[in-house]
């Protein structure tokens, strides 16, 4: 019979406590995002961050800021349509000739989701409802236009209800007022149920 001197024990103690808490997190990561497969609907809340491509005279920059609310639902194993709102204010901006505009939008999508090791990725395209608004000179003009939208998303699960989500999406509206081709990157958090 052999004994194991206690110091040695000592030390393999926190170690296999390390290697087996670690093992027990990776596992739990895995089947959060099995589990969030099971939910029928997704709320998310984001920040939003870009601008435009295409702005004549003095770029903005793609450093202007908003929110996005977004919800989707299940339709099919991995496929969701989703419904995103989301609101930029381009403060103290000149776009074209709008001064000051806010770009306000609304997008339907179908999504199409991937199993990943640690999260879920997503490709998205569909269609949307654009506004910009701001000074033209003395006067508040506005104009709308029906758009497209093309995005990827990154859903990386907290736990199997709650999630952290990263957007990057690129958009094109015929607009007569400001700019046409937008770019955006969001991130957020998730609720599934």
């Amino acid at each position: 019979m052999h004994l194991t001197p206690p110091t040695q024990a000592r030390r393999t103690t926190p170690r296999a406590l390390l290697v087996a808490g670690l093992l027990a997190a990776l596992s739990g990561v895995g089947s959060a995002v099995e589990a969030q497969q099971l939910h029928t609907f997704t709320a998310s809340a984001s920040g939003i961050i870009g601008g435009p491509f295409d702005a004549d005279g003095e770029d903005p920059g793609l450093d202007q800021t908003g929110f996005q609310l977004a919800f989707s639902w299940s339709t099919w194993d991995n496929t969701r349509v989703g419904v995103r709102a989301a609101r930029l204010a381009f403060s103290d901006e000149l776009v074209d000739d709008v001064f000051d505009p806010d770009l306000t939008f609304v997008t339907i999508a179908g999504e199409y989701h991937f199993n990943e090791s640690f999260y879920r990725s997503g490709l998205y395209l569909g269609l949307g409802l654009y506004q910009m608004e701001g000074l033209v000179g003395a006067e508040t003009q506005d104009d709308t236009a029906i758009g497209l939208v093309l995005g990827a998303t990154g859903d990386f699960p907290m736990t199997d209800r709650l999630s952290i989500i990263v957007e990057i999406s690129g958009h094109y509206a015929d607009l007569d007022l400001g700019a046409r081709f937008f770019g955006f990157l969001t991130a957020g958090l998730a609720f599934h149920f």
